[in-house]
């Protein structure tokens, strides 16, 4: 897969016999082997090292499938996963946008200890804590290639939760600054 000019020198590391395995632990441990070194040596070197380590020519290509299919899912995931990323940046900016304007207009609030500098700063950490969690969210996420555009929906879901419920409890908890007399 990969140019012999991208390869690292030498062959790939020494595998653990096949013979050490459990049979139902065989075909997870080989197929883990080729992904975890998918970049840095070709397919034929990969499954040359397996085939030395005592894999069958099928357990090598069952294994070698899967590989190639998960490769496929992360090519068609990205492009979604990047646009999710832009959803949910958008949203909360938006949202960011609509309580600055709310918290620091003049007649926001009228106690001297509390201002809407304050309070948009408690927003702000709050808001950046969930947009953290909803990022690490997308990166979790592996679609399979056929099923990537759909993703985006699931992709979403969990930031969009987060951030209405980070807005949502700041709107119930400063709502007498957010409907102040004067609004």
């Amino acid at each position: 897969m990969t140019d012999p000019s991208d390869e690292r020198p030498g062959t790939p590391a020494q595998m653990r016999p096949a013979s050490e395995f459990a049979p139902a632990y065989r075909s997870g441990m080989l197929t883990e082997y080729l992904w975890s070194n998918r970049n840095r040596f070709t397919d034929a070197a990969l499954a040359s090292a397996a085939q030395a380590a005592g894999y069958t020519p099928e357990e090598i290509s069952t294994a070698a499938t899967y590989v190639e299919r998960r490769r496929a899912g992360e090519a068609a995931a990205k492009p979604v996963k990047a646009r999710a990323r832009r959803y949910i940046l958008a949203g909360y900016g938006i949202t960011f946008l609509l309580f600055a304007i709310a918290y620091l207009r003049p007649t926001a609030t009228q106690n001297p200890y509390v201002g809407g500098g304050l309070l948009l700063g408690i927003l702000a950490f709050a808001m950046l804590i969930a947009l953290l969690l909803g990022f690490v969210w997308v990166a979790a996420r592996r679609p399979s290639a056929e099923r990537a555009e759909g993703a985006l929906g699931v992709m979403l879901a969990v930031p969009f939760v987060l951030l209405i419920v980070v807005a949502g409890l700041c709107v119930v908890t400063t709502s007498t600054v957010i409907f102040a007399p004067g609004a």
